[in-house]
């Protein structure tokens, strides 16, 4: 089912590591679907993150 469409398009939700049983929930709420992510924390402490709308 698509979420809520807007002037420039769906609604999607990114969220990072910090709390994510609370992004699920805020996604099911919102009725928008929540994007997968990639996060890798190197071993100098630098973060990359990724997901779904880097390769839209």
């Amino acid at each position: 089912m698509p979420g809520p469409s807007w002037r420039y398009g769906d609604l999607i939700l990114v969220a990072g590591s910090g709390h994510p049983q609370l992004a699920e929930e805020i996604a099911e709420c919102l009725g928008v679907p929540l994007l997968p992510r990639e996060i890798i924390v190197f071993p100098n402490e630098n973060i990359s993150f990724g997901c779904a709308a880097d390769r839209m």
